[in-house]
Formats: structure tokens, C-alpha cells, sequence
């Protein structure tokens, strides 16, 4: 028996033992137990073996004495104890083994005079129901040896010396346990040793000599957590002796038994009521407990319970739940629809609400919570719907109107800062309308979105088709009317490498913003001096800001260096970008200062230029894509709008901030803050 049975029966049996209790043993066995009392009085084993010839010469009229207890070390008492075992003359001494398999003999004068030695090692297994009757063990290097187990040699002694047959002793045997260990005949070791038994009582009876105080052994039982080994030993040899062993049943009969109960049983609940099935199930279960229980009391047979009676069961049930269970699964298929809407709207950005038709709420998700008063999570039940304030009265009344003839209702309405799009769709029930769905979707981003689109086809058809048509119209004109001369072939040439630089800037702010916004993006961070890198930018634009009268100065400068952890190419772009916009939207002859200070942690770069300045309406759009600012003294400067929107991007990027102060007519003020760092910039 295998799998999922073999722990059920085990289970099963160790139950049957316990109701039935103690049983009577018909072989002479009397357990002299070295106790918790012996040890008080005589102290922790081993003994002195002269201990154990006193008790030798009291067991005189023994038929047989088994002591498990080791004498492997010689003694000067051997000799003596030698002598009570000869005079004795059927005693059966113990042997064993160490976890290192090294063997454990009794000494040679005490083994010489035994009349058996017996193994007291383990062999038990199967939830300690079964034993080995025989141990293989290591006698040598590359040899082994087979031994008998305890209980069995002094069965065998007991079973000559009283003129019976040798008990039948199989490989192994299923153990039936007499009962708890405290029930065992037994008397004190210390009463015998002080002649307080008399002889009488072991005559021609099997004596057990063996430990029983507490916490010496741990051998567990069908009756005991912690029993010791002596009542293994005991129970063996009541089992050989008595033929009281466990009966059980080949495990091919239990598993032809278990499937024709279930097919028999199959077969007569067929087409029954479920209380009648459940009734014979039970009954039938019932009947097999009970035959299994006086079988084992009775006559000692196991008669397997749990596999026969689980089959029955199951058959039994089988039937009985397949209408139950197909109940189920139409119940929590629903359960599983209705979990996956629920799932499917609570995860929804869109924001949905559910009233009846005259407008009461009866659900929202949680998208919608923003929507109502309080932002509360949980409409009271016939709040109206048309209450909220999303449309007006005008707005509502057409609604209903388009409701009431099965159409959807859409409109676009602003909620605070937001732009939203209400959608009203009727609930049919019964072919009339029964209740509305409203849908309120946040469009903002979609907006804003279109109106960049809009800014990007604008700047398109402007920034790229004019210089294109310079391009083309001069190109056209070379080809038509050749140059005559030098300065004529520059007059021509220069507007095409004009357009041209305009058109290929525009791609390259396209490109560079791109880049910037795409997450395989990566900074190159490492320290960097802010004077180092400050210094070659600004004296490579000084040529462009002289030759328009104007001046770059480099203000409040500190002598130490101000460390940053940033990317030098992104770093040079962000401030590139900047002293660029601070020339070209500005007057000639102004100062553009670049100022530096530390407000730990923070190093703030500032540019400040004398310019035409930035109205206040435009400071907060300056830095999305494509805004440019329209005034009169900005018409006809080129550019894509997009620098701004890259400067910003890199700066947080590097987790900085940048931010711009303006006076329109007096200049503006950009300052960037990077954190400080205090390692060494990279040569």
C-alpha cells in the first residue's frame, strides 16, 4: 500500500490499537525494569557488574533472562559476572552498533557463557508497526554480517529450551503492540536486588532486564511518545511466542477491494435521491469501519480501513456533489465574470458612473471619485446625477433628450483646470432605456497634444518651407542666369548656405530633443569644474558678441573651483543654448554676466543679459516645444522653439533646476542649480 494511503491506514491502525487497549499476553513474560527508582538508589548506568551477578542469582529459576544492556568494555567484574551467567545458564546478552556502523560485541569472557547474543539496534520502520527480524552490519573491511534482532534470539532460546516448535520468523513482522508501556508486568530492579520479589515470581517465566527511566530512550508507539527499547523487545517476543502478529491484508486485495466497492457502490447510488446516496455511502463506510475494528480486536487481522472505506466515500460523494459542484461552477464562473468587470473598471483611467433612468447613482469606480463632492469614494445611495454639476440645465435637458430615443450623448466640458469629455450612453432593459453610463474622460493631454501638433505644422510650414524656397528660387536662378562675377556668385550662394544652416538646426533641435526624451537616453556623469567648462564657451562666442558691440563677463567668479557632477557635452549644450538665446534676443552693445555662487549644496550658474526681456504671460509656456515669443523686437529672429525645452530637459536630467526671472524693455535672468559634489574634476 503506497501513496496517498499508506499514512491514512498507519493512522488508522495506531487508532484500533489505542481503542482497544491493553492486551493480555498468553507468554510467560515478566519485565524487570532498571526505573527512575533503581538509579536513585544505585546510581546512573553502567553499573557496577556485580550488580548485575546479584541479579543474575535471583533470576535463578528463570527460563530464559534477556538484559539489554551493553557490556562491550571490559571490567575487573567481568570474570565474576562471567561465572552468574554460566551458572544461570540461558541468558541472552545485547549487542549493537554506533552511528559509524563500528559493532558493539559483548567482551569475549561474558559472550563465551551466553547462551545467544541478539542485535538491539533499530529494524523498526513504518510509523514503528514493522521490524526486521534479521540486520546485516559490517563485520570487516569488505565483508558483512547477518545478525538476529534481540527479541527474536531469545524467542528462539525460550521456544527449545520449552520443547515447542521454532516460531515462524519472517523477514519482517507487523508488530502488535500489547499496549502502553506502563501496563507491562514488570517489578522494580532495586526490589529485586534487596529480595524483595521473591524467587517464585520468575520461575520458569522470560525475564526483560532493561532501562526504563525517564528520558533514556525515545522510542514512540502506538500508546507512548517516549516508551524505551526494552518494550520493543518485549513485544517481539510476545508476537513470535504468542503467534499474535499482525494479519494484514496483501496490498493487491486491498486495491481489488477498494475499486469493486466503488464500482459496486457506484452502481446502487445510480439514479437515487442525493439524501439516499448520502445515506448508503455512509452506511456502507460505516459497516466496513466497523468489520476492520472487530477483526482487529478480535482475531488481531488488519483489515485495511482507509482505502476502502476513502474509495467508498468518494464513490459516494462522486455522485452525490458532480449536480453540486456543476452548481458551483456556473455560480463562480458568474462570481469570476462579475470580479473581471469589476476588475476591468476599477483599473480603467477613465472615470465611470452608473445611474438609473431618472438619474439616481447606484455605481462608480474609483477613476470617478475626483468628480464628486469631497472626493468622496462612495455616492450616497439616489444621489442625482444631473446634482454633480457637469452640464447645465440646458446641457442636460438635451441629454436626456438624445437618452430617451437610444442615442449616446457626448460633450466636451471644463472641470477646474482640466478639459474632459462626458460621454452618456443609455442602459437598455427590456428594450426601453433603463439607466445611463456616463463616461467622463480626461482629455487634457490629448488637447495639448493637438495644440503642440498645430505649433509644430505652423513652425513647419514657416521655419522649413521658407528657407527651402530660398534654396530652391536661388538654385533656380543660378541655373537660369549663371554669375558673372565672383561677388555676384557670393550674393547668390549665401542666401542657399543661409537657408540651409536654418533648416539644418531645425533638424538637429528636432533630433537632439528626441534623443533627450528617449529611455535609452544616458548621461555621462563625472566631476567637472564650472569655471573649467565655463571658460571655453563663452570665449568661443565672444567673436559673435564683439562683433555686435557686446560684452561677456564673467562675474563674482570664486577662486576655488565649484565641482558639479554633470555631463561636459550636455553641460556645454545647456549653457551653449543659453548665452546663445541671451545674444540673439537682445540689443547690440549689451553685457551678458555669467554669474556663479554657492548656496550649499547647491552651485547656482546665472545668465543675465540686457535683452528685450520676457513678457509675464509667456514665463511659465517658454519652456514647452516649439513656443517661441511674438513680440515686435523677436519678429524675424530665427529660430525652433525647441532650445529652451532641450536646456530644461538636460538640466533635470542632471537633477537640477532652472528657472527664469524677466523685466520686459530691461533683460532676463536664467539661473541653473546643480548639486555640489566635493571629489576632484576629471583632467
Amino acid at each position: 500500500m503506497a501513496g496517498l494511503w499508506t499514512p491514512l491506514e498507519n493512522w488508522s491502525l495506531q487508532k484500533r490499537f489505542q481503542w482497544r487497549g491493553f492486551r493480555p499476553s498468553a507468554v510467560p513474560l515478566v519485565l524487570v525494569a532498571i526505573d527512575d527508582r533503581s538509579i536513585a538508589r544505585l546510581g546512573r548506568l553502567p553499573w557496577d557488574r556485580r550488580r548485575f551477578a546479584q541479579l543474575l542469582d535471583r533470576l535463578e529459576g528463570a527460563a530464559v533472562v534477556g538484559i539489554d544492556v551493553l557490556f562491550s568494555e571490559p571490567t575487573a567484574q567481568d570474570a565474576l559476572l562471567a561465572r552468574a551467567i554460566a551458572r544461570q545458564g540461558r541468558v541472552v546478552l545485547a549487542a549493537a552498533r554506533t552511528p559509524t556502523s563500528v559493532r558493539l560485541e559483548p567482551v569475549p569472557p561474558l559472550a563465551e557463557v551466553s547462551a545467544g547474543i541478539g542485535d538491539i539496534g533499530a529494524g523498526i520502520f513504518g510509523e514503528n508497526l514493522q521490524l526486521r527480524t534479521a540486520l546485516v552490519v559490517p563485520k570487516s573491511p569488505g565483508s558483512d554480517l547477518e545478525v538476529e534482532t534481540f527479541g527474536t534470539v531469545i524467542a528462539r532460546l525460550y521456544a527449545s529450551l520449552a520443547g515447542l516448535s521454532q516460531p515462524s520468523v519472517p523477514d519482517r513482522i507487523w508488530l502488535n503492540w500489547p499496549g502502553p508501556a506502563r501496563s507491562l508486568p514488570s517489578v522494580s530492579a532495586i526490589d529485586v536486588l534487596e529480595g524483595k520479589v521473591a524467587p517464585a515470581r520468575f520461575a520458569d517465566q522470560i525475564v526483560l532486564v532493561g532501562v526504563t527511566a525517564t528520558a533514556v530512550d525515545a522510542l514512540i508507539t502506538p500508546f507512548d511518545t517516549q516508551a524505551s527499547g526494552i518494550a520493543l523487545h518485549w513485544t517481539v517476543v510476545d508476537n513470535l511466542l504468542g503467534n499474535s502478529a499482525l494479519a494484514p491484508w496483501p496490498g493487491w486485495l486491498t486495491g481489488l477491494v477498494a475499486v469493486m466497492s466503488a464500482l459496486g457502490l457506484g452502481f446502487l447510488l445510480t439514479g437515487r435521491p442525493g439524501w439516499l446516496q448520502l445515506t448508503i455511502t455512509l452506511a456502507w463506510a460505516a459497516g466496513w469501519v466497523g468489520l476492520a475494528v472487530v477483526l482487529f480486536w478480535r482475531s488481531s487481522i488488519w483489515l485495511p480501513l482507509a482505502a476502502p472505506a476513502g474509495a467508498l466515500i468518494l464513490a459516494g460523494g462522486f455522485s452525490l456533489i458532480e449536480g453540486e459542484q456543476r452548481t458551483a461552477r456556473r455560480l463562480e464562473i458568474q462570481r469570476e465574470r462579475r470580479k473581471a468587470q469589476q476588475a476591468v473598471t476599477d483599473s480603467l483611467a477613465t472615470a465611470l458612473v452608473a445611474a438609473t433612468g431618472d438619474g439616481r447613482i447606484y455605481f462608480q469606480n474609483p477613476a470617478s471619485a475626483p468628480f464628486f463632492p469631497e472626493n468622496r469614494s462612495t455616492p450616497f445611495l439616489g444621489e442625482q446625477l444631473q446634482a454633480l454639476g457637469w452640464l447645465s440645465a440646458e446641457q442636460w435637458a438635451e441629454a436626456q433628450a438624445a437618452l430617451g430615443s437610444g442615442q449616446p450623448s457626448q460633450r466636451q466640458v471644463n472641470l477646474g483646470e482640466r478639459d474632459y469629455r462626458l460621454r452618456l450612453v443609455p442602459l437598455s432593459q427590456d428594450e426601453q432605456v433603463g439607466g445611463i453610463l456616463c463616461a467622463i474622460e480626461d482629455i487634457t493631454a490629448q488637447l495639448e497634444l493637438e495644440r503642440l501638433r498645430q505649433q509644430m505644422l505652423g513652425m513647419l510650414s514657416h521655419d522649413i518651407r521658407s528657407p527651402l524656397t530660398n534654396i530652391r528660387g536661388f538654385a533656380e536662378l543660378l541655373k537660369i542666369s549663371p554669375p558673372s562675377s565672383d561677388i555676384e556668385l557670393e550674393e547668390m550662394v549665401d542666401p542657399i548656405l543661409s537657408s540651409a544652416e536654418r533648416v539644418q538646426g531645425l533638424v538637429s533641435d528636432f533630433l537632439a530633443l528626441a534623443r533627450i526624451e528617449s529611455p535609452a537616453f544616458d548621461l555621462k556623469v563625472q566631476p567637472l569644474s564650472v569655471q573649467a567648462r565655463l571658460r571655453p564657451l563663452m570665449a568661443e562666442l565672444r567673436p559673435q558678441a564683439e562683433a555686435r558691440h557686446s560684452r561677456l563677463v564673467a562675474e563674482d567668479w570664486p577662486k576655488e573651483p565649484l565641482i558639479i557632477a554633470a555631463d561636459p557635452l550636455r553641460f556645454d549644450q545647456i549653457f551653449m543654448n543659453l548665452l546663445t538665446n541671451a545674444l540673439k534676443y537682445g540689443p547690440d552693445s549689451q553685457t551678458i554676466r555669467v554669474r556663479l555662487s554657492l548656496d550649499s549644496p547647491w552651485v547656482a550658474i546665472a545668465v543675465i543679459d540686457e535683452g528685450f526681456g520676457i513678457p509675464d504671460a509667456a514665463l511659465e509656456r517658454i519652456w514647452e516645444p516649439f513656443y517661441r515669443v511674438k513680440t515686435a523686437q523677436t519678429e524675424g529672429i530665427p529660430g525652433t522653439g525647441l532650445g529652451l525645452a532641450i536646456t530644461r530637459k538636460l538640466v533635470e536630467l542632471h537633477t537640477g533646476s532652472i528657472a527664469v526671472t524677466s523685466n520686459p524693455g530691461q533683460g532676463s535672468c536664467f539661473s541653473v542649480r546643480f548639486r555640489q559634489q566635493n571629489l576632484a574634476p576629471d583632467p
